[in-house]
């Protein structure tokens, strides 16, 4: 979800993004397997 807010004259872009519990994420990534990495910095 975005929502435009205006602070002292300047418009920012907000961006609210879905929260999800570590022990979930835990399991569905194997405990954070490096097998499961997907990339890292850069671009």
């Amino acid at each position: 979800l975005r929502r435009a807010e205006a602070i002292d004259g300047a418009t920012l872009d907000l961006i609210y993004g879905a929260t999800l519990d570590l022990a979930i994420v835990r399991a569905a990534t194997n405990d954070f397997a490096p097998k499961n990495k997907l990339g890292e910095g850069g671009f």
